[in-house]
């Protein structure tokens, strides 16, 4: 698995700012990156529907930081200074569906990026409703 680099923490800064937040889940501070990356996908009731489904086939990945790291670590690190986040994770779907990097979940197929995402909105949202946001 490729790590996360600092131009690719940059790229994700740049893209679509970082938020300044203490949020806090589990007792552990949400990294500012979890928080960004849970905005790329429009909320709607399905994303947390997914996202939980998600999490009960993969319990695994039920780490904000995680999921991040995940996602992150697939994106194409070769894109310019300022390229926006969302166009970096819509052409990462596009690559996932291409190589068959997907997850049934229910009557839906998504991409695996797609199902992290949603999963990561859900484990970032549920800690801000229940308090355990700053």
């Amino acid at each position: 698995m490729k790590k996360t680099t600092r131009r690719g923490f940059l790229i994700l800064v740049a893209g679509g700012g970082t938020v300044l937040a203490a949020n806090w889940f589990r007792g552990r501070r949400i990294s500012a990156i979890a928080l960004e990356l849970r905005h790329v996908l429009a909320h709607d009731a399905h994303t947390e529907m997914l996202g939980r489904q998600y999490l009960r086939k993969v319990p695994a990945e039920a780490d904000p930081d995680l999921l991040s790291e995940l996602i992150l670590s697939d994106l194409p690190w070769s894109a310019s200074i300022g390229t926006d986040t969302r166009d970096l994770i819509r052409e990462q779907v596009r690559r996932d569906f291409a190589e068959d990097r997907v997850v049934r979940l229910g009557q839906w197929m998504l991409s695996q990026t797609e199902a992290r995402l949603c999963a990561l909105t859900t484990l970032v949202n549920s800690a801000e409703s229940l308090g355990q946001a700053g």
